[in-house]
Order: C-alpha cells, then sequence, then structure tokens
C-alpha cells in the first residue's frame, strides 16, 4: 500500500523566526516556526526530514516554501470557538541566511 501525496496549494518566500521543535509521541521530529512574507506572519509546522532542514537553518534565514493550508477550530476554556491556521510544509528551499557582521563596534 502507497503513502497518498499530499497536494500543496499554497507557496510562500519569506523570513524564517520563532522556531520551536521537539518530537512527537511517535518519536517524529518536528518544528513549528515563523515565515514573515512581508506582509504576513505565517505559523507553519514541519516534520521529520523538512524539520531537520529548517532547525539547521539560522533565524533570519529567507526561504521558499511549498506546503498545505490546515485549519483547525477548537472550543477555548471559556466555551469560545477558535479557528487556528497552520502551512503543512511539503518541502523547503533555502534562498540565503542572513549575514553576520563581525566587525561591528558598540
Amino acid at each position: 500500500m502507497s503513502k497518498k501525496r499530499i497536494k500543496p496549494n499554497c507557496h510562500l518566500e519569506g523570513v524564517l523566526s520563532d522556531k520551536k521543535g521537539g518530537n512527537s509521541r511517535a518519536g517524529d521530529a518536528y518544528v513549528n516556526y515563523t515565515l514573515y512574507d512581508g506582509y504576513y506572519y505565517h505559523k507553519c509546522v514541519a516534520w521529520v526530514d523538512i524539520a531537520d532542514t529548517i532547525n539547521q537553518l539560522p533565524d533570519g534565514s529567507e526561504i521558499k516554501i511549498e506546503g498545505q493550508i490546515r485549519y483547525k477550530t477548537y472550543t477555548d476554556k471559556s466555551g469560545v470557538k477558535r479557528t487556528v491556521t497552520n502551512i503543512y510544509t511539503l518541502s523547503v528551499e533555502a534562498m540565503s541566511e542572513p549575514e553576520v557582521q563581525d566587525d561591528v563596534e558598540y
């Protein structure tokens, strides 16, 4: 039985920040991160090999991702219905890394 391929429905370029990762109960690596495209901050998640790639990039790196927009609805403790939008990352490409300035004087 073959795995069903998830079809991408969004392509974004932006600046990587706020990486927070770990391992699922099954032991799979994941990372939640933010991608700023110049207009919006997008909440994104990546799993396994893609998560490893993103974890190796420093915050401030410019990346290009292909992913699928996913919506989750839940009811908070106050009984208010909330919707969260995440981008499930299917591929990532590093465009550039932030420049390091060694000779800056303060």
